[in-house]
């Protein structure tokens, strides 16, 4: 997993139900791997939160990812 890699967390009791966040770093927490996660809609909030590393369920990467920041017209 690198830095900003999308990664899918369950949430809920349905399939296609789930929570999404951009990877920031691991720590361990309690003596398990834990990601921790910027994410929006965490409390109504958007912020960093701890995700143990056995609770994800897939990892997306961005494929074009860019060196410098982009300006509107530029997307």
């Amino acid at each position: 997993v690198s830095v900003g890699d999308i990664v899918v967390f369950p949430r809920g009791s349905e399939g296609w139900q789930g929570h999404v966040g951009f990877y920031a770093t691991s720590i361990l927490h309690d003596g398990e791997k834990h990601y921790v996660i910027l994410g929006g809609n965490q409390d109504d909030a958007v912020n960093y939160r701890l995700y143990p590393e056995s609770k994800v369920i897939a990892i997306r990467r961005i494929q074009n990812q860019y060196t410098k920041p982009l300006a509107i017209e530029d997307l």
